[in-house]
């Protein structure tokens, strides 16, 4: 192998590969590798860890001679790293028997290869009518509105991850952890008659949202097959990860329909208030009281070990007194991911859930901490 490559492209590539790529040698040393692949008007990069992988096109290469190599993702991007910091723009990477060189002027580093023979063949027999085509910018933000409610804890499989649901026009994205639900939904023009329902775990999406190039991707195919859902740039590469197996639980009976108190409220007025009010809080007293009264809400906290706070933050609520306690992080993690300069936010009682909506498909359902008595 022997190509020339901006520097600066390969890093870029080589970073979204260490998403996947696996940072030690539990599982297999292989998976802690990247596989580079010359071929003869293209070169890419492969990484998996053997439940996530990724094939990504690097753009801006001049290809001498194919070739294949796997060594080190961390060493690797290391180097590259190194050039990076010394304003190096253009790099050589060439192969021997046993090393790949990496030049750049004046630095030349010899990488040990590894035996490309150990790395898992990566495959995508997806056909072309299993594809649903969507807007980049949409699945990326779907993906932020809704990993925010998965489940981290373990114990919790079927809920470590968020379920992708599509019936018909109806695309949903769905997570949850119990104490909150977030969906996403929207009409999507399925004239394949695809259908889908999957859970696809954390870290593939973690992985996912780092493949998507918001600003540059314009639109990607979206396929659910033989266990793992694809992302597809067609002339760039794709990314899958293993789907979850069991059994989601039942969601929609827990968005509540009756919700007689509804409020606009400023969206980004609202977040930093609750910031502000969350800077008395700790671990063990992790409450917000909203006192929402005539014309406005008062945010409180207060820890014995802390001292207290009181946030006044003007709002448009003609509605009975209402006193109600969420948990702020909760509260601020959907507030960063609306992007639309209002939301709804639907009450009813000190001891009901709460409904967050915004103007693009979101909602996010989160149980109050209630303090009274039966």
């Amino acid at each position: 192998m022997r190509i020339n490559a901006n520097q600066k492209s390969l890093m870029k590539c080589v970073q979204i590969a260490g998403s996947v790529a696996v940072h030690n040698f539990v599982v297999h040393p292989a998976v802690s590798c990247i596989r580079l692949v010359a071929e003869e008007s293209s070169f890419h990069l492969e990484a998996t860890d053997l439940e996530t992988g990724l094939r990504l096109l690097v753009p801006d290469v001049e290809i001498e001679e194919e070739g294949v190599a796997l060594v080190s993702w961390k060493k690797f991007n290391d180097i590259l790293r190194s050039f990076s910091r010394a304003g190096q723009e253009s790099i050589e990477i060439r192969t021997n028997k046993r090393e790949v060189v990496i030049e750049g002027e004046g630095s030349k580093f010899r990488l040990r290869r590894e035996d490309s023979e150990e790395f898992p063949v990566l495959e995508n027999k997806v056909g072309d009518n299993e594809y649903l085509q969507l807007e980049a910018e949409w699945l990326k933000d779907a993906i932020a509105k809704t990993v925010i409610a998965a489940a981290i804890e373990r114990g919790t499989y079927t809920l470590n991850g968020v379920k992708i649901e599509l019936k018909d026009r109806q695309l949903r994205f769905v997570a949850t952890d119990r104490r909150r639900l977030a969906v996403v939904e929207r009409e999507v023009d399925n004239e394949k008659g695809l259908s889908w329902d999957a859970i696809v775990p954390n870290e593939g999406l973690k992985a996912i949202d780092k493949f998507i190039d918001r600003g540059k991707d314009e639109f990607l195919d979206v396929a659910i097959s033989d266990n793992r859902v694809f992302i597809r740039k067609k002339k760039e590469g794709y990314i899958f990860s293993q789907l979850l197996s069991g059994i989601f639980p039942i969601y929609k009976p827990l968005i509540p329909t009756d919700m007689p108190i509804e409020v606009e409220i400023d969206v980004d007025l609202f977040l930093r208030g609750v910031l502000q009010a969350r800077v008395l809080t700790s671990d063990e007293s992790k409450a917000v009281s909203f006192s929402f009264q005539e014309g406005e809400v008062v945010l409180r906290s207060s820890d014995p070990e802390l001292g207290e706070s009181e946030i006044r933050l003007e709002l448009p609520y003609d509605n009975e007194p209402l006193e109600i306690a969420f948990n702020p992080d909760y509260l601020i993690s959907a507030l960063k991911v609306i992007d639309t300069e209002t939301a709804i936010l639907h009450l009813k009682a000190p001891d009901a859930p709460c409904v967050l909506l915004d103007k693009q498909g979101f909602t996010y359902v989160l149980m109050p901490i209630w303090f009274g008595t039966d």
